[in-house]
């Protein structure tokens, strides 16, 4: 499928740095398969029995599935504001059903 019959959603983060700024972030993001899903769910889990971050995991699944004109600013915002990744994997996984805690 190419880039333009994707479907993308725009996510959004809102919140306020410890400079007291305000940030307001906004990026694309197509679907990820069942078998994207479950591959990532699956080498968080080992590597968190294993006592290891699980950060690098999750970055490389939000680098697969965010739109390509975003990839470049998305990666650099998310060197600066770290918390980013847990935040846009878990709407992406709220997207598909899952639910924070469950």
């Amino acid at each position: 499928m190419s880039i333009e019959n994707t479907p993308y959603a725009q996510l959004t983060a809102s919140f306020v740095d410890w400079g007291e700024k305000n940030i307001n972030l906004s990026f694309r993001f197509k679907k990820p398969s069942r078998e994207e899903v479950s591959k990532t769910t699956s080498l968080a889990q080992k590597k968190a029995r294993a006592n290891q971050d699980t950060d690098s995991v999750f970055k490389g699944f939000l680098l697969r599935l965010v739109h390509p004109e975003d990839k470049s600013e998305f990666e650099e915002v998310l060197e600066q504001h770290y918390g980013l990744i847990e935040t846009f994997s878990n709407a992406i996984y709220e997207r598909l059903g899952f639910q924070a805690g469950n």
